[in-house]
């Protein structure tokens, strides 16, 4: 078959991709990942093209796994799909993250409650470099994230 990325500088390149090659490198990912599958709890929402190499990836990867797959038919629909398919995993490109992150931004905004959402993104960051760091999140920001999981997050 024919895949294609989109590539993140200049015009998209190609490459030759074996069948071996590849299913290799899903073997891989799967093995890699292994620790965040949690059998039968695990999800992916699978939003790229099948024909996008890293979409067909995640495909055939939630195969192997094997993980519940879910697929958006129309990327409009992406934060209505979040919403409804609450995936435990969410694999993708860049873009498509910030795409989410503005219109939740912009939705929050157009709430009034955009000050929330802004103290909420910057709670999830400094948690989530602490979660690297030896001795983990600090107590009160923890508790910073574990209410704003119920305000914001989880939403």
């Amino acid at each position: 078959t024919i895949v294609y990325t989109s590539g993140t500088t200049g015009r998209p390149k190609g490459c030759v991709l074996t069948h071996r090659s590849f299913f290799a490198e899903c073997g891989n990912v799967v093995e890699r990942l292994k620790p965040l599958f949690r059998t039968g709890e695990c999800s992916v929402l699978l939003f790229l093209p099948a024909a996008h190499v890293f979409g067909r990836l995640v495909e055939v990867a939630s195969v192997m796994a094997p993980i519940k797959l879910g697929c958006v038919p129309d990327i409009k629909n992406l934060t209505d799909e979040l919403a409804s398919f609450r995936p435990t995993l969410i694999l993708g490109v860049p873009r498509v993250f910030e795409k989410v992150y503005n219109a939740a931004r912009a939705k929050a905004q157009a709430d009034g409650k955009g000050k929330i959402f802004d103290r909420a993104a910057d709670t999830a960051i400094a948690y989530s470099r602490a979660l690297s760091t030896p001795q983990g999140p600090a107590l009160g920001l923890k508790l910073k994230h574990k209410l704003f999981d119920k305000l914001v997050f989880g939403k």
